[in-house]
């Protein structure tokens, strides 16, 4: 489907294109400016909001707005209310200290994260300007985001690297290559009362409420070049249910044609090689 396509001259494209380009440029304004130029390739509001990844309502306004206002309708308009009087200098001590962690509580206890308040009383500013400043510079003390990376610097890192790199491209010949993991103490809830069934014109519904069972561990196993899954729960996680959770998988493995012609399975088994657990 093609809507009407709006009109960008070369002048507004290059500059649009260059926003798009940019690194510095803020990522709404990044957005407006890919909307305009999708809009004018003659796509509707709807396929331009899956491609920019905004919603359809925001799409048709950034394209009003430009064929009203050109670029500059792209920009934001200017707010009611008090206007931020802090100046440069304080608003970019605010941003820098809120990259900081906080220092630790009389107790000695190391503390995470900055609240709004904290940051606005050290730099001299309300709590609710520190929180618009910050929401500006997308920067939000309160989120926590966590990620896991392997220590490049162990002395051992390159060659395990290499041998689970070279079980993934390049495996032996009758290989079994497994990535293994497990999850721990992961709660076992039960429902406190039955679901209700669906009827027509009504959803199902669960209650909220459920009972605590205790915790489970959780070992799973991904074949790596045919993307199977296998997958054991336990009580207990040791070296025993590791063997037992090996074992299962052995047994729900076909043999490939070589060991099947063997005399047994213990005299003639296939490759099984298996990648290091990723932490």
């Amino acid at each position: 489907m093609v809507s009407k396509r709006i009109k960008v001259g070369p002048e507004d494209r290059a500059e649009l294109e260059r926003i798009v380009r940019s690194r510095r440029a803020e990522r709404r304004m990044v957005e407006r400016a890919e909307v305009v130029l999708a809009a004018a390739e003659g796509l509707p509001a709807r396929e331009i909001a899956a491609r920019v990844g905004c919603s359809e309502k925001l799409a048709g306004r950034w394209r009003a707005r430009y064929e009203r206002d050109g670029i500059d309708g792209l920009r934001d308009q200017p707010r009611s209310g008090r206007p931020l009087t802090h100046e440069a200098e304080t608003r970019a001590l605010l941003i820098a200290k809120a990259c900081t962690r906080p220092p630790a509580t009389p107790e000695g206890q190391r503390r995470e994260r900055w609240t709004h308040r904290e940051l606005g009383e050290a730099v001299g500013m309300s709590e609710s300007q520190a929180h618009v400043i910050l929401s500006r510079a997308e920067i939000k003390p309160h989120r926590t985001e966590y990620w896991v990376m392997s220590d490049f610097d162990q002395p051992y890192f390159e060659e395990r690297a290499s041998e689970v790199c070279g079980l993934y491209l390049d495996p032996p010949r009758n290989a079994l290559v497994l990535s293994i993991d497990e999850k721990t103490s992961i709660q076992a809830k039960g429902l406190a009362r039955p679901d209700t069934l669906p009827e027509p014109g009504q959803d199902a519904r669960r209650d909220y409420e459920y009972t605590r069972n205790g915790t489970m561990n959780l070992f799973a196993a991904l074949r790596v070049h045919s993307g199977e899954t296998h997958a054991m729960t336990s009580k207990t996680r040791n070296s025993l249910d590791l063997i037992r959770f090996l074992d299962e998988i052995d047994e729900t493995i076909p043999r490939p044609p070589a060991a099947r012609s063997s005399r047994s399975w213990t005299t003639s088994p296939p490759t099984r090689a298996k990648t290091p657990r990723h932490g």
